[in-house]
């Protein structure tokens, strides 16, 4: 069965978010914790951990394409003593990963926008942080055909 672009973008974002460890160059082992759209809390055994959800806008149409902006949004976290010093090292090795390959191996235009809301922090108990980190990938594909680049 074939797979869309968008499908193809999204593994290669997991896949590229996954080499983040300490073992490839990174400062965490941020990669080890990837969840796409986590509905359930963690805990600290599980983190810094990322999780993300995907939003889509209506494709723009020009030059004979379409033109594709897929919104992630990402939610960095940690929890124990040290949660806000471990999330800005992990929001750095999510930046430099995604920075190292833009074109998620040449599937997608452009990973743009890396836009870093509010932190949530809780005191309540354990101390942890959350943080959102927005990004936009861009991508075309032939009218009406989802499973084709151009």
């Amino acid at each position: 069965m074939a797979t869309t672009i968008r499908q193809n973008i999204l593994t290669a974002y997991n896949n590229r978010l996954a080499t983040i460890l300490t073992t490839g160059g990174y400062n965490t082992n941020l990669g080890q914790q990837i969840h796409y759209d986590l509905a359930t809390p963690l805990n600290e055994s599980q983190t810094p951990a990322l999780k993300y959800k995907v939003k889509s806008d209506p494709p723009d149409y020009r030059y004979g394409a379409e033109i594709h902006r897929l919104l992630i949004e990402n939610e960095i976290s940690a929890v124990g003593s040290d949660a806000d010093n471990i999330v800005e090292s992990c929001i750095g090795d999510f930046m430099a990963a995604l920075a190292a390959d833009g074109t998620l191996g040449g599937i997608c235009q452009d990973i743009s926008n890396f836009d870093t809301g509010e932190a949530i922090i809780d005191h309540q108990g354990t101390f942890s942080v959350q943080v959102p980190v927005t990004v936009e990938i861009w991508y075309a594909t032939k009218i009406n055909d989802p499973y084709t680049a151009v």
